[in-house]
């Protein structure tokens, strides 16, 4: 079963910062048994007051950088989403993983979305983003 974690910072707290990084390093291990996938995604605000900086890594496979990756991201961080994925259905590959986006939308689910395809051969096609997001591959 997929697991999913996000945490929405309200403060700017030392002390929440440390509160949250406790929490993942109690989960790493759990985090760690999902074999097909594991994405993080984290949100800060920037210097210039209506942007924020939007970056996504995800892995098929080694996930120790992933959650390192998550760890790096706390302090500076509002959002911090990990999703970590057992496949049910679909291929078992990095195209999988979540976070995906979907116009200005970041996603990750436990389960199926029934009834969606990413296909747009019908003729139908989904907006494209406003927003900047940085994949991180290091």
């Amino acid at each position: 079963m997929c697991k999913l974690i996000t945490a929405i910072k309200l403060n700017k707290s030392k002390e929440t910062n440390q509160i949250l990084k406790e929490i993942l390093e109690l989960q790493q291990y759990v985090l760690g048994y999902e074999r097909d996938g594991m994405g993080v995604v984290s949100i800060e605000k920037t210097t210039k007051s209506k942007e924020y900086k939007v970056d996504i890594k995800r892995r098929y496979g080694d996930y120790e950088d992933v959650f390192k990756h998550a760890m790096t991201r706390v302090t500076k961080a509002s959002v911090i989403g990990i999703h970590t994925r057992t496949a049910t259905v679909g291929d078992k590959d990095l195209s999988n993983v979540h976070f995906f986006q979907i116009g200005d939308y970041l996603m990750a689910h436990n389960g199926s979305v029934s009834s969606y395809s990413n296909d747009t051969s019908w003729g139908g096609s989904f907006p494209k983003s406003t927003i900047k997001i940085k994949e991180t591959s290091d």
